[in-house]
């Protein structure tokens, strides 16, 4: 096993337990309304992952990102001109999501990094279901996050 193997399921693992230790619902309430833009990006991750595990990966991180910035207020300009880290910072101070959900979040966009940009050690199928899954528990605990009272994110309310 290789140095960026061996991070990948390091990191994999932290945020497995992360997840975990957020004790949420594992999936997305199903329905019968059309899919947001952050569920097609996570089914197209899903159905790219045997085949494609690397276009898998960068399609469930896109969802994830998606879901994020979907979830905060979009009037707030700071939020809407950060990056990504500062999103997550900002977010976090603020109270707008869960800290364990900014961690996770953090989590998947190293493991994307990982991915995307290492050689081919890192790009199983494997790899890429696992990651999709975790996007998927990311979005959900989103969804059910303490912060939420009150409100809905844009995907399970079936808006964009």
């Amino acid at each position: 096993m290789g140095p960026i193997e061996a991070e990948w399921d390091r990191v994999a693992e932290e945020t497995r337990a992360t997840i975990e230790a957020a004790a949420f619902a594992p999936t997305l309430p199903e329905s019968d309304r059309e899919l947001s833009r952050a569920e097609r990006l996570l089914a197209a991750g899903h159905a790219n992952a045997s085949t494609n595990p690397t276009a898998a990966i960068v399609y469930a991180f896109q969802a994830a990102r998606v879901a994020l910035k979907d979830y905060l207020p979009i009037e707030d300009e700071d939020l809407k001109e950060s990056t990504l880290g500062r999103l997550i910072e900002l977010s976090t101070e603020r109270n707008l999501i869960d800290p364990a959900a900014a961690v996770v979040f953090s989590r998947l966009e190293m493991l994307g990094d990982l991915a995307h940009h290492s050689g081919r050690q890192v790009r199983t199928a494997e790899q890429a279901e696992e990651y999709v899954k975790m996007v998927k528990e990311f979005m959900t605990l989103l969804d059910h996050s303490p912060a939420t009272v009150g409100r809905t994110a844009a995907w399970s309310a079936g808006s964009e």
